[in-house]
């Protein structure tokens, strides 16, 4: 059951204390249940690995494919990319479906729906476009970049 939000636990309350005070903005959750899934896990066998590990030695594409090499060695044998798709959440691209939930701290600080008009209203991540996503992503790390166009262009002068 979800509990109000009190200042007599500021650790655990003290951020959704501050978003029903209104000193932050509403702040976006992306949850495990949308990211944590094989859906956007690289593995040898995918196709985004695949273009790393056909770039030329000494690229940093080759350099990741090696990182995801010894990850796969020593950790698992796949790596679900739920940070980058977090991050597209945070930056505004359209991957990651969300809506607006009133949520609150349950006694052991799991965050929980809180009931309408109790807890803190944030945005709550519902589905994702895993597909989408997993094109964008190969597309923003295989896809040539011109070096010569993107140098110094944008640089401030010093």
């Amino acid at each position: 059951m979800p509990m109000m939000l009190s200042r007599s636990r500021p650790q655990r309350d003290g951020f959704l204390n501050h978003v029903v005070s209104g000193l932050l903005p509403m702040p976006e959750f992306v949850a495990s249940e949308v990211t944590f899934t094989p859906q956007i896990e690289v593995t040898t066998e995918s196709a985004l690995y695949r273009g790393l590990r056909a770039a030329p030695s000494g690229s940093w594409e080759h350099l990741l494919a090696d990182h995801l090499d010894r990850w796969f060695a020593d950790f698992y044998p796949g790596s679900m990319q739920h940070d980058a798709l977090t991050l597209t959440a945070a930056l505004g691209l359209p991957f990651v479906d969300s809506t607006q939930l009133h949520v609150a701290m349950d006694a052991i600080g799991r965050t929980t729906e809180a009931p309408r008009g109790q807890g803190a209203t944030v945005r709550w991540s519902m589905s994702a476009e895993y597909d989408a996503f997993m094109r964008w992503m190969s597309a923003a790390l295989l896809q040539p970049v011109d070096v010569a166009s993107t140098s110094g262009a944008d640089s401030p002068s010093t």
